[in-house]
């Protein structure tokens, strides 16, 4: 609920689209749901996942959409390139590790995405999410919104989780202009 109360404060500066799973709701239509919503006309500009993930180097990553379901990047590659040739120019994968999920996006020409290097406590992710969602908001460019959400989880979580600000991590191409609202 926390999450979703943070994205709803981007819902006055953009455009925002939520899917997720619902209980009962048929997982293998929610699998084309999203593959059919990333690759909607006219695009996005920001993808936003958070949930469960984990690397799996011969797919690329994976993510869960729903119990005992998970979608693999190599599955959304071609959704994905489709939603970049209509503008997409961010990822931010707010879940465990997502190495190979940034290898994956940054090998397509996405041209930044922010992932969680490492397995994180669900608290942590809440607290990372909410802040840099709140300097999105705040027009601050993704490289200055990561680096304040792990500046945040080093001083208001770092007796809990004393090395969580060191788990996300943003990966761009160089020569890309930092995304912001």
């Amino acid at each position: 609920q926390s999450e979703l109360k943070a994205i709803d404060t981007l819902k006055r500066l953009a455009d925002v689209h939520l899917l997720g799973w619902t209980p009962g709701a048929n997982p293998q239509r929610l699998k084309q749901t999203i593959c059919d919503t990333l690759q909607a006309s006219p695009g996005w500009d920001m993808l936003l996942f958070f949930g469960h993930s984990n690397e799996a180097n011969t797919v690329g990553g994976k993510i869960a959409i729903a119990p005992n379901t998970t979608l693999s990047m190599r599955e959304l590659t071609p959704y994905l390139q489709q939603a970049k040739e209509r503008g997409l120019q961010f990822a931010l994968f707010n879940s465990c590790q997502g190495l190979d999920i940034a290898q994956t996006l940054i090998g397509l020409g996405l041209s930044q995405v922010a992932i969680m290097r490492e397995p994180i406590h669900n608290r942590v992710a809440q607290s990372f999410l909410i802040e840099f969602l709140r300097c999105l908001a705040q027009f601050e460019d993704v490289h200055t919104a990561l680096q304040s959400a792990s500046w945040h989880l080093q001083t208001n979580d770092a007796l809990s989780f004393p090395s969580a600000y060191l788990v996300p991590s943003l990966f761009r191409h160089r020569a890309g202009v930092l995304f912001r609202l």
